[in-house]
């Protein structure tokens, strides 16, 4: 399927999405999109173990119609970026 039919699918069965032949499919990995236009789309890499934000959809993957959904491991509403990640880890560890 194209980007538009996965982003609106996978917002209404709150799954991931993502391109048969990508490097996050070689991870497990797989794109959210979120209902806020601000985040986009976040991507959740497993050794990472968190989403963060992504703006890297080229021409290639708004032309490409292998999208496929996945099913989410996370259960996050918004994504970090990394420097947000670091300070929400220390703040969390000194309430700890």
């Amino acid at each position: 399927m194209n980007i538009v039919k996965a982003t609106k699918l996978a917002k209404k069965r709150k799954m991931g999405m993502v391109r048969k032949n990508s490097f996050l499919t070689t991870v497990n990995g797989y794109l959210v999109p979120f209902d806020n236009a601000i985040y986009g789309y976040g991507a959740y890499i497993p050794f990472k173990g968190y989403i963060v934000r992504m703006a890297g959809i080229t021409t290639k993957d708004i032309l490409a119609k292998d999208w496929i959904l996945v099913k989410r491991i996370d259960h996050q509403d918004r994504a970090y970026s990394i420097h947000e990640r670091v300070r929400h880890k220390e703040k969390h560890s000194k309430e700890c």
